[in-house]
């Protein structure tokens, strides 16, 4: 897989967008995140909640993933709602209100369940 990164920036939003990460809105007026490139020979665009590019980099980052395998928080969630979710509402509040994750649908370890 070939990605050639060509621009990254932060702008205001000047109409409704939708965020790669959590799948809702960014309103017009919002800073975010835009980045351009080349994937696999395609050129694209991509653009995010400032805050759902930091907890998706910092999940990226804990699960030592190579830079060209990236995550969408909306996916990572789906495949590992136990951990994303409870790492979102403890330090990502607002990203996991947008996700729809509530504290009752994370699930806890069960005391004595091979723990």
């Amino acid at each position: 897989m070939s990605s050639t990164l060509l621009s990254t920036n932060w702008p205001v939003a000047r109409k409704k967008y939708r965020c790669e990460q959590c799948q809702t809105p960014i309103e017009p007026g919002t800073k975010h995140r835009k980045e351009a490139g080349i994937w696999e020979g395609g050129f694209y665009t991509n653009r995010e909640h400032t805050d759902c590019g930091e907890a998706s980099h910092e999940i990226w980052l804990n699960a030592g993933l190579g830079y060209d395998e990236g995550i969408w928080l909306h996916e990572e969630y789906w495949n590992e709602p136990e951990f994303t979710g409870a790492f979102l509402l403890e330090k990502y509040p607002e990203v996991a209100a947008r996700l729809g994750v509530k504290p009752t649908s994370v699930i806890a370890p069960v005391p004595g369940d091979g723990e």
